[in-house]
């Protein structure tokens, strides 16, 4: 259990960290006003889902045995993204959550837990990734920046059409952004950051149901690529309900609280 909580916790972080590996000022421009408009009313930009929770099924497979676990996720907007981890649904093992400030994973079955704050890793900071990034990745929404809103990141990206998808796709900070964004539902279904060097995170998304007002996918399949070997993560969720309330745990007094000395090196922190 401790191997496969690691292991995801360590594939969310290198997500985020591919990304923010790469610095450049080149910007991609050429999404006309009106597209600007039509593109912002879309599911995939506009959200309109703000919480959700649900029964999930996770794999992870770095190349060579696939890594399984069953859980549950609860993502509440601007609140944070929790996976609770339960093998064969009948306690739990572990529980990761990614917070605005920092990710806390908590290791029941050790008594022991871990805290990394964003701030430790000096590149997230810098490029404004961290928490939001992973948020929309959940949330089935196309990632806005920090500090930049839906208008400018719109207006400096182009859009063309697709196999029945309009994909945007800009550059921003040395990231190379490209979705797509079904025509007919106006959902997200792949989404995608690839830096210069080759690197790249990628994510897919099936199985669409309605949730609330809008469709939502019950699977999300995310592929980090360039770095000798894909490494995949796949989630499958059943029994999804929109609405969440995701409250920051508080460790146990008995736990023991480890200094993720390893995590941090890897992320280059410091």
């Amino acid at each position: 259990m401790e191997r496969k909580s690691n292991i995801f916790l360590l594939f969310m972080f290198l997500a985020v960290l591919l990304l923010s590996g790469c610095k450049s000022s080149k910007t991609a421009t050429g999404m006309s006003k009106a597209h600007v408009e039509q593109m912002k009313s879309l599911p995939a930009v506009s959200g309109g889902l703000k919480a959700l929770s649900a029964k999930m099924k996770i794999s992870v497979n770095a190349g060579g045995k696939p890594v399984s676990s069953s859980g549950n996720l609860k993502v509440q907007q601007g609140t944070g993204v929790q996976f609770s981890i339960t093998p064969l649904g009948i306690f739990e093992a572990a529980r990761v959550e990614f917070l605005p400030q920092y990710v806390q994973y908590i290791n029941k079955m050790e008594g022991h837990y871990s805290q990394v704050q964003y701030s430790d890793v000096p590149l997230l900071n810098e490029l404004g990734l961290g928490y939001p990034l992973l948020e929309s990745v959940f949330l089935n929404t196309v990632y806005i920046p920090s500090g930049m809103s839906a208008d400018e990141f719109l207006a400096r990206a182009s859009v063309k059409k697709m196999d029945g998808a309009m994909v945007i796709t800009t550059t921003i900070n040395g990231i190379t952004y490209e979705y797509h964004i079904d025509e007919a539902s106006g959902s997200l279904v792949k989404s995608s950051g690839t830096c210069s060097n080759g690197t790249s995170v990628s994510c897919s998304y099936g199985g669409f149901q309605s949730l609330g007002e809008r469709s939502f996918p019950t699977s999300m399949e995310l592929v980090l690529g360039g770095t000798g070997k894909a490494v995949t993560l796949a989630i499958s969720l059943s029994r999804m309900k929109e609405g969440a309330e995701v409250r920051p745990s508080i460790p146990s007094s008995s736990y023991k609280k480890v200094a993720p000395a390893a995590l941090l090196k890897l992320l280059g922190g410091k």
